[in-house]
C-alpha cells in the first residue's frame, strides 16, 4: 500500500491471523456465503458465534461479552460492566491518526 515507506521484515514487530467459520448455506460456494455474524445458544447454555468478517472481530466479541453480562445479571443477580473493547487501542494502531503519519513514518 505504501511502497515509498520501504518497510522490511526487520520493521515487523508482530503479526496475527484469524479463522472465520462461515455459516453453511446449502448449495452455495464459500465465496457466496453471507459474512453476517450470527449467535446461537444451545439447550445446555453453550453460546456460539459464527460468520462475520475478520475486521469485525472486536465488535463480535463486544456483543458476546455484553450478552453474557446481561445473562449473569438476569439469571444470577450478578453485575458486570459492559465490554470496554472499543476504548482500547489496537496494537500498532495508536499513531495519532493521519495527521501524525509522516512523523510516525520518520520515527
Amino acid at each position: 500500500m505504501f511502497p515509498d515507506v520501504q518497510i522490511t521484515e526487520k520493521d515487523i514487530e508482530s503479526s496475527w491471523a484469524g479463522d472465520r467459520p462461515l455459516i453453511y448455506e446449502e448449495g452455495k460456494d464459500p465465496s457466496e456465503i453471507s459474512r453476517k455474524d450470527e449467535i446461537w445458544e444451545s439447550h445446555s447454555g453453550l453460546i456460539t458465534i459464527a460468520g462475520g468478517k475478520l475486521t469485525g472481530y472486536r465488535k463480535m466479541a463486544e456483543t458476546i461479552v455484553d450478552l453474557l453480562a446481561e445473562k449473569f445479571r438476569i439469571e444470577e443477580n450478578r453485575s458486570f460492566p459492559s465490554s470496554q473493547t472499543k476504548y482500547l487501542p489496537i496494537s500498532g494502531g495508536n499513531v495519532g491518526g493521519a495527521k501524525k503519519f509522516a512523523e510516525k513514518k520518520q520515527d
